[in-house]
């Protein structure tokens, strides 16, 4: 949420503000490390717009690079500068849990549809499963994931009831080789189960993820 002209709004994704928050700048520098490595796709259950406002609408694709987004541009006292909007980037981009920046019509520059109540996304509720709407977008994951040798994992809790993501993560990663779970407390025989042929490796120590991340990579090559 910014301040616009006295009343509250949404960022757009082209906003020079939200790309300089400080977490937007950390996403960044990560996003910028992979991408050396060849990134294939990025794959989310996250309704936020973190990556959006870290990659810009020339970093990232929902599926289709030109495809045309709806609402203001980039500049917040001239909304409509820069418009039409279009995202033209080469990493697929795939939200499976939905965005608040989607709704069942349109794809926005920003997190309208959430704040109106009336967001594409999959409640968070146990036994969650995706609505026809995001079809789609489920396709797009297994695509990622089936051109994927190594990936890496944030956070993720592997929840039993997640059924539908762990189905999708085990169909779609069947030639993974290497998978880096970034987690305190991170699932590893739950990891191995689901890719049986990969090497699960970890990052626990949250102080300095970066480096450790940069000597998996390393150890690649």
């Amino acid at each position: 949420m910014t301040r616009i002209q006295g009343n509250y709004a949404t960022m757009m994704i082209n906003d020079r503000r939200a790309r300089e928050h400080q977490g937007t700048e950390r996403a960044k520098t990560f996003l910028s490390l992979v991408q050396a490595a060849n990134l294939p796709g990025i794959i989310t259950t996250n309704y936020d717009m973190l990556v959006e406002f870290a990659l810009g609408t020339e970093g990232f694709n929902y599926g289709e690079a030109g495809e045309y987004l709806k609402g203001r541009g980039h500049n917040p006292q001239f909304p409509w500068q820069n418009t039409p909007v279009f995202v033209t980037g080469e990493i697929p981009l795939a939200k499976i849990h939905g965005s608040v920046s989607w709704d069942e019509s349109y794809k926005w520059t920003d997190g309208k549809p959430g704040r109106a109540g009336h967001a594409l996304i999959v409640p968070p509720a146990p036994e969650k499963l995706p609505p026809k709407s995001l079809k789609s977008v489920w396709q797009l994951a297994g695509k990622v994931l089936s051109r994927s040798s190594e990936i890496i994992i944030f956070g993720f809790a592997f929840n039993p009831y997640d059924s539908a993501v762990l189905k999708l993560l085990e169909t779609g990663g069947s030639k993974l080789r290497s998978v880096l779970l970034i987690d305190p407390y991170p699932k590893i025989t739950v990891a191995q189960n689901l890719w049986p042929k990969a090497v699960v490796q970890t990052v626990t120590d949250m102080r300095d993820p970066l480096s450790l991340v940069r000597g998996w990579l390393g150890s690649l090559k």
